[in-house]
C-alpha cells in the first residue's frame, strides 16, 4: 500500500472532477499542471521538490468539443500526453497511475443490456478512441512496474458540472419545452463526490492495480427522469413534450445533431462489477441531493 504521507499528484485539478478530488484528498493532494512550456520531467521535479509521490491521478484531458477538433489533437492530449506522464512518473519511482478514461470506449449506446467491464470496446468517437489507445499503451508499461488502474465513468454530475448536464439545466431553467417526454432509456450516472472517493481508493488500495472500474449510481435513470429531477432542483418544472422517438431522431439527422439526440434518447447503462466491491466503494450520495448542490452552485 502507498505511503499516506506521500502526496498524490492530480492532473486536471482545476476541472470539475479534479476539484472534488482535491477537496476530498485535502492536504495530501498536489496539483500537477501539464499546460506549461516546461517538460513533464521538469514539472514533476518542480512539484515534488525532492520528494516522491504515492500516485498520480490523471484527470486532465480534451473532452468533446463544440467546435470540430482534429483526431490527432484528441490523440495528443488524451493518449500521448498521459503515456509520457506515466513513463516520467515511473522513472521517478512513482508506480501507481490512476487513469480516468470513459465508458464511451464501449460505444455510444449500451442497447438492451448494460455494459460489462469485459465487453469488447467499440469506441465511436475520436475522444473515446484516443482514451482506449491510451489505456492500451499504459498497459504496456506494466512490464516496467507501472501499477495501472483504469476508471471508466459514465456521465458525472454534481456541483460544478458542465457540458451536457449544464446545457440541459439551462434549457429547463429558461422554461424551454423539451421533446423528451417519451424517452424511456436507461442512463447510468455517477456523482462527482463518489467518483472522487473511488479515485482516491484506486490510488492507494492494494487490490486496485490491474483493474478496470466502472463506477455508477445504484439505479440508472431515463433522460426524462433526469430532466424532472433537474427541474425540481432548479425550482423550474421541466416542460417535457412526448414527441415520438422516430421523429426526434429524424430531427437530429436533418439538423446535423444526430449524435446529440442519441445522447439524449439512447441507453448508456453500465453494470458495476464485483471488482469495485473489493475496494469497499459504494455510491453514497443521492441524485436529488447532489442535483440540488449542482443547482445551488449555478447561483
Amino acid at each position: 500500500m502507498n505511503d499516506p504521507l506521500q502526496p498524490l499528484l492530480v492532473t486536471g485539478a482545476s476541472g470539475f472532477i479534479g476539484k472534488h478530488v482535491m477537496d476530498s484528498a485535502g492536504a495530501q493532494a498536489v496539483a500537477l499542471s501539464l499546460r506549461t512550456g516546461d517538460t513533464i520531467e521538469d514539472r514533476l521535479k518542480g512539484v515534488l521538490a525532492g520528494r516522491s509521490a504515492a500516485a498520480v491521478i490523471h484527470l486532465a484531458s480534451r473532452a468533446h468539443a463544440t467546435d470540430p477538433v482534429a483526431p490527432e489533437i484528441y490523440r495528443q492530449d488524451n493518449c500521448v500526453l498521459p503515456v509520457a506522464l506515466a513513463q516520467a512518473a515511473l522513472n521517478k519511482g512513482i508506480r501507481r497511475f490512476v487513469f480516468v478514461s470513459t465508458v464511451a470506449v464501449y460505444g455510444a449506446s449500451s442497447g438492451a443490456r448494460a455494459f460489462q467491464e469485459t465487453d469488447r470496446p467499440r469506441p465511436q468517437s475520436d475522444y473515446a478512441r484516443a482514451k482506449l489507445e491510451a489505456e492500451q499503451a499504459l498497459g504496456e508499461l506494466a512490464d516496467q512496474g507501472l501499477e495501472l488502474v483504469i476508471v471508466r465513468p459514465p456521465l458525472v454530475y454534481g456541483a460544478g458540472a458542465k457540458a451536457n448536464l449544464a446545457r440541459l439545466a439551462d434549457a429547463i431553467a429558461r422554461g424551454l419545452p423539451l421533446p423528451l417526454g417519451a424517452v424511456r432509456n436507461r442512463r447510468s450516472l455517477v456523482n462527482a463526490g463518489d467518483l472522487a472517493d473511488l479515485l482516491l481508493l484506486a490510488a492507494s488500495h492494494p487490490q486496485a492495480p490491474g483493474c478496470i472500474f466502472l463506477p455508477a449510481d445504484r439505479t440508472p435513470v431515463s433522460t426524462a427522469e433526469l430532466s424532472r429531477a433537474l427541474g425540481r432542483a432548479l425550482g423550474k418544472p421541466a416542460r417535457l413534450l412526448p414527441l415520438p422517438l422516430p421523429l426526434l431522431r429524424l430531427a437530429g439527422r436533418l439538423t446535423g445533431q444526430a449524435r446529440m439526440v442519441g445522447q439524449l434518447v439512447d441507453s448508456l447503462e453500465i453494470n458495476p462489477q464485483p471488482k469495485i466491491d473489493r475496494l469497499g466503494w459504494t455510491p453514497k450520495r443521492g441524485l436529488e441531493a447532489r442535483l440540488a448542490a449542482f443547482a445551488a452552485a449555478r447561483g
